[in-house]
Parts: structure tokens; sequence; C-alpha cells
């Protein structure tokens, strides 16, 4: 793996009905989303899937709160540790409200990169959908190298303002933090031998925006 996003052994199982279903609406809304933007010719680094200005007005971000604060295209720094050691890659996000802006959908595409032996894109897209009575979310998975949905997981705003991501085996989490209107930070941290460990971690800035990446 040079990047896999989440880790299959610890994927939740759930019915395969279910499973059908969330990738049926995965793959319609990923072959929906490039038809419709390749038709009003947004391109975002050669890819197809950026969002429309129109579809994230100040209504859709407050009540897709606290993934609406994403929505957009995103360029990313990519750290991923191996041997011991910080590699860098890079990496583009789309957030996008979907199903009436009930649902949020990202697109995640990391380039091939040669240099690192990796010899082709990976492209992943997760659907994060709002539980109105808990206020927290609902997230899926699925990835170009893989062949199965992974999650659902779960997904709230802490205290400190940042968002989380879990599943019921406590033993890894995912958090967006210092998010502002142009930049945000990104780690995924395991739980080994009663200490936390951070094996990857991101930093995003909007895309177009002008802004320097800070960790480089």
């Amino acid at each position: 793996m040079m990047y896999r996003l989440f880790d299959k052994t610890r994927m939740r199982r759930i019915p395969s009905i279910l499973k059908f279903v969330v990738f049926i609406l995965c793959a319609f809304t990923f072959l929906w989303s490039c038809y419709s933007r390749k038709n009003e010719g947004v391109h975002f680094k050669n890819m197809d899937f950026t969002t429309n200005d129109k579809r994230t007005n100040d209504s859709v971000k407050i009540s897709l709160r606290p993934y609406g604060q994403l929505l957009g295209d995103w360029e990313c720094r990519l750290y991923t540790m191996t041997n011991g050691n910080w590699v860098k890659d890079t990496a583009y996000w789309s957030f996008n409200p979907i199903l009436d802006g009930t649902a949020v959908q990202d697109f995640w595409w990391n380039p091939a990169n040669k240099s690192q032996d990796k010899g082709k894109d990976f492209h992943g897209t997760n659907i994060r959908m709002l539980n109105p009575d808990t206020k927290k979310w609902s997230v899926v998975w699925v990835e170009n190298e893989g062949n199965s949905i992974q999650g659902p997981w779960i997904s709230y705003e802490n205290d400190n303002n940042e968002i989380l991501v879990k599943d019921s085996t406590e033993t890894w989490q995912i958090r967006f933090y210092d998010i502002d209107t142009e930049k945000f930070l990104w780690d995924w941290k395991f739980l080994k031998d009663s200490i936390w460990e951070i094996r990857v971690k991101i930093e995003a800035v909007r895309y177009g925006s002008g802004q320097k990446f800070k960790l480089d």
C-alpha cells in the first residue's frame, strides 16, 4: 500500500444488501458528478468532479455543518509514515453536496508517482450522511484498489471544532482540525500498545487560493 485511506482489517461488517445499495449509490453519484461537471466545463487538475459555486451557498454549508466548511476543491500535501520516515506526496480532494443537500460526497485523487513506484492513480470516494436525530454522521468509503465498501463509521464535531471519524473498535481515529475557509489539517492515528500513533497526515489548502503549504 502506498496510501490506503482506511484499514480493511478493521472494516465493520454490514449486510450484503446494504453494501450493494451503497455501492450503487457511490457509483451513480460519482458518474453523474463527472458527467454534469464536464458539461459545465469545470476542471480540477484534469479531474471532472469539481464543485460548482451554485451548489455551495451559505445555507447549504450551514445545513451540512461541520462538513459544509469543506465544500469545494483542495490541493493536499500527503505525509505517510513509512519505515520511520515521513514520505511526502501530492493529492487532490473535492467535497460536494449531494441528494438535495442532505449528504456530502468527497472524491480523493492521489496521482501516480513513479519516484515512489506507484504505477497508477489512487481514487476513492466517501459518502457522508447526517442523522438529524443523533446529530452524527454515517460515513462509507470505496476505492479503485479494493472491491468492498468500508464502513459505516460514525463522525461528529467535538467541542474543539474538530471533525472526528471512528468505528466501534476505538482503535483508530481520523481528525479534521484547524479548519478555516482556505485551509485545514487532517491526521489518521492508530492505537498500539495503549499509545496513539499518527501514521498519515494531510495539509490541505483551497485550490486556487494562493495559500502556501506550511509543512513543506
